[in-house]
């Protein structure tokens, strides 16, 4: 099993302290008032590695010398023997001692990991040298890269003459020899992605809807989370009228007649102004001055589907808020939270009762407990979670190749593609956005994200509490 640089935490490969009595340097066990407190006191204490005798990191490239280095002493001896050698040829010892290596130690490193063989800031880590015996007669001194190691130095204080002294473990991490290759999604991937899966392999439950009280609480531990979708989503007042991206945010009140915004409006007034409400006649059709240019001119020239045409020429929006509630979500979200005729009536769509509504879209909406079962503590795929996390959200991408599951579509929406991409074809015509290609957030971005959010959860103790309601099991 195997997972990425990018995932390596301070602290995770070695347990560095600030000192023997205070809590770990690690940002997982410490809360941030105490990092902040610890920060302040302990920033210039000197002996912080007094108890510390070798580091451990993982080799990520290595460069092949052709004379003795006097600061690496298996070099000297190394290439001495070769030259004193009869034949002139050098056995497996001396091959390797022609090579010093670099090695990532992300506690004390204060340049990025590399995300290839040949990134070049990889080039400017220290030189470790290799001791004598680490490696086999047959295996070749390239094969380390990937491999988690020890180092030891010769002055630990000033961190001279570093040397690996033991291979912790062979093939640690997968890194892809070309920066090429990193940009591919199926290189570089952390460890629980998506990459190479077929499909789901957690099993759906069932999550009962939470009440109104409840989903604050929760959404408090998620709110990271919410501000990483609604990034890519929209803002309070964002809405389309049928094609994604028609109604930029200058023309969000200047569409209706009445010239409101959605977020002065009560939540029963918003769903009434769908296609096909009582008052989606408030709502303008696509004119030159309220609409996107480039939707304009798309529409003007009738380049969209004749479904897409259909929507757009039919009165009413289509998308409503930050997290672009369409009808069905948005009737199944007031179902699901238990909203009265009156809390419809009084309850504004401003940004608080969005964030509160949005958390039915990822805990207990049907067909979404992959997602809030992770976060809720109930499994660990966090592959699974994001799936789902894509499926809900445009900006979100696909954790693994899926079916684009809108009717008579038969194409692959691959890894790191819009859950419902466009057509592959060239020329494909579908919809809002006719280019098939990758979205702006990463698969191993997302999987990330949703670490993040579900350990925010954890450390929540009302939400903890309200997880267990459903399997006492939770975070367990």
């Amino acid at each position: 099993m195997t997972f990425s640089l990018k995932e390596l935490r301070f602290g995770e490969l070695n347990n560095v302290k600030d000192n023997d009595e205070n809590p770990s340097g690690d940002r997982r066990r410490t809360s941030t008032s105490n990092a902040l407190r610890m920060a302040a006191e302990k920033a210039f204490e000197i002996n912080t590695l007094s108890s510390i005798s070798a580091l451990v990191g993982i080799v990520v490239g290595s460069r092949r010398i052709s004379r003795p280095i006097s600061a690496y002493k298996s070099t000297i001896v190394g290439l001495q023997q070769e030259a004193n050698s009869d034949d002139g040829e050098a056995s497996t010892e001396d091959e390797v001692a022609k090579y010093l290596y670099k090695v990532y130690i992300p506690e004390i490193e204060p340049l990025p990991a590399p995300v290839a063989l040949d990134d070049p800031v990889a080039g400017l880590y220290a030189d470790v040298a290799l001791a004598e015996g680490i490696l086999g007669a047959d295996t070749n001194p390239a094969e380390l890269n990937g491999a988690m190691v020890e180092v030891t130095y010769e002055d630990m204080a000033n961190l001279n003459g570093p040397q690996i002294t033991r291979i912790v473990k062979q093939g640690a991490i997968s890194i892809p020899a070309t920066m090429e290759e990193a940009r591919s999604f199926n290189q570089g991937i952390p460890l629980g992605s998506g990459a190479g899966q077929q499909g789901f392999s957690t099993p759906a439950r069932s999550i009962r809807a939470f009440t109104w009280q409840e989903r604050e609480v929760l959404y408090a531990a998620l709110k990271p989370l919410f501000d990483y979708i609604s990034s890519g989503e929209g803002n309070i007042n964002s809405l389309n009228r049928g094609i994604a991206g028609d109604t930029p945010s200058k023309y969000s009140s200047t569409v209706f007649t009445d010239g409101k915004p959605l977020s002065q409006r009560t939540i029963g007034e918003v769903q009434k102004l769908y296609k096909g409400g009582s008052m989606a006649n408030k709502v303008s059709l696509y004119k030159k001055d309220n609409t996107n240019p480039s939707v304009w001119k798309k529409y003007q020239n009738n380049d969209y589907t004749p479904g897409t045409m259909r929507s757009a020429n039919k009165s009413g929006i289509l998308a409503a808020g930050k997290f672009q509630f369409i009808p069905d979500t948005m009737k199944s979200c007031i179902r699901a939270v238990g909203l009265s005729q009156t809390q419809l009536d009084t309850l504004i769509f401003n940004n608080d009762n969005q964030n509160t509504m949005g958390t039915y879209l990822i805990l207990d909406k049907a067909g979404r407990s992959r997602l809030g079962g992770y976060l809720l503590g109930l499994h660990d795929n966090v592959a699974d979670a994001g799936q789902e996390l894509a499926m809900e959200f445009a900006s979100v991408p696909n954790q693994f190749d899926a079916k684009n599951p809108s009717k008579k579509k038969n194409w692959i929406c691959p890894r790191g593609y819009n859950h419902y991409c466009s057509n592959p074809k060239p020329g494909g015509k579908e919809g809002a956005n006719a280019k098939f290609k990758p979205t702006t957030k990463k698969p191993d971005g997302v999987a990330q994200k949703l670490r993040e959010a579900r350990e925010a959860v954890r450390k929540n103790p009302q939400a903890v509490a309200i997880a267990r309601t459903i399997d006492t099991s939770a975070f367990a």
